[in-house]
């Protein structure tokens, strides 16, 4: 099956299928059985299995690369560096909301303030 954006509420399949990309209603990468096996085992956590799903889509693409020509038609062409780009910003994100470690730009004035020695006693020497 492929995605429906219509079932983004009630199917986490689509939610990852548009995680990853995988939106394409001619050219599903994946099976959905695919995406569900790794969202059950992946313990239900949708980040995890666009991760996962897309990693694997990586490999498949690298591994197996193939220019096809069904008369005047090319195959589709997939960009590995884009999924990999995608790949990288889906696991910061996962890694920022896991851990609570995303930052925040905030800004810190105060009229007494002559030099940032006072930060050090909170975040330690590494800025």
């Amino acid at each position: 099956m492929s995605f429906d954006s219509g079932n983004l509420a009630s199917n986490p399949v689509d939610r990852i299928r548009l995680m990853v990309g995988d939106i394409s209603p001619d050219w599903p990468l994946l099976d959905d059985s695919i995406y569900e096996y790794s969202y059950y085992n992946n313990n239900q956590d949708e980040m995890l299995t666009a991760i996962d799903c897309l990693e694997n889509i990586i490999n498949y693409y690298a591994l197996n690369p193939t220019d096809e020509t069904f008369g005047d038609v090319d195959s589709s062409i997939f960009s590995i560096s884009a999924m990999e780009k995608r790949l990288k910003a889906l696991k910061m994100k996962q890694g920022a909301d896991k851990t609570g470690t995303s930052r925040i730009p905030i800004m810190i004035r105060g009229n007494k303030r002559k030099d940032w020695k006072d930060f050090d006693g909170l975040f330690g020497e590494n800025k």
